[in-house]
């Protein structure tokens, strides 16, 4: 099962030269499906910015934009429009905790990644979408709150009242008789 508590993974990014290296790991574990979490480290304080999730064949590639986009990689950040979202997480990251003297760089940040490939949930959703589902509620249980670089709580979309394992106890399966 998953937890916010233990991820697969830590990426520090200030060990990373450029944001491209994260594609190349990716690569290198063949992990398309995964969940992620910012967390900053600031005035001995681990800040949980930011929980997404990624599935599909680019490797990498989502979370790759977002780290690029951080704050601190002087030439080498990213510019355009994919991951740019990023810069509005840190900002609003920076506006809560604004009474810390927050200023976020990508030296102060680590990755945290969970690995979603194996994961069977009893849901319509993918597993990948349910273990994100499982990491806000982790996050709410610990924090009281989702992260402030997150608008919206998945848990609150992508819902059926009924399970696919109640649904499929409803019906026979219908046998050949040849």
């Amino acid at each position: 099962m998953i937890d916010l508590k233990h991820p697969n993974y830590k990426v520090p990014l200030k060990n990373l030269d450029r944001p491209y290296s994260l594609v190349t790991n990716f690569k290198t574990l063949s992990m398309k499906d995964y969940c992620y979490a910012f967390w900053v480290k600031w005035a001995n304080t681990n800040i949980l910015m930011n929980i997404g999730m990624s599935e599909g064949e680019r490797v990498g590639d989502r979370v790759y934009r977002k780290v690029g986009n951080l704050p601190g990689w002087g030439s080498k950040t990213l510019t355009g429009d994919f991951g740019a979202d990023m810069k509005l997480v840190v900002n609003a990251v920076e506006q809560k905790f604004e009474n810390l003297g927050l200023k976020i760089h990508k030296d102060d940040v680590t990755l945290h990644i969970w690995d979603t490939s194996k994961l069977v949930f009893d849901s319509y959703n993918s597993a990948t979408v349910e273990a994100e589902k499982k990491l806000f509620r982790d996050c709410k249980e610990t924090f009281g709150c989702i992260p402030a670089g997150n608008w919206q709580d998945p848990n609150s979309r992508n819902q059926r009242s009924v399970l696919p394992s109640l649904f499929n106890d409803f019906f026979e399966e219908e046998k050949d008789e040849a």
